[in-house]
């Protein structure tokens, strides 16, 4: 599982790890904590990153070896 994902255009030094400390700097690029308020792809970083999920297609439009899975 993944959770609190964020990205930097820069190098961090360790105690600006995301482990290490809450919110982002100003290096910050996009930061998605997965969570359902305000939505799970919401880029929480103000840069409106946020992620586009591809929508599924049909059962009947797909073949019989993607329907199996």
């Amino acid at each position: 599982m993944i959770d609190d994902v964020r990205l930097s255009n820069a190098v961090l030094h360790p105690d600006q790890l995301l482990v290490n400390a809450e919110g982002t700097t100003g290096k910050c690029v996009g930061y998605w904590r997965f969570e359902a308020n305000p939505n799970v792809y919401k880029d929480v970083s103000n840069h409106g990153n946020d992620i586009q999920p591809k929508p599924l297609p049909s059962a009947n439009a797909l073949d019989p070896k993607t329907q199996a899975l």
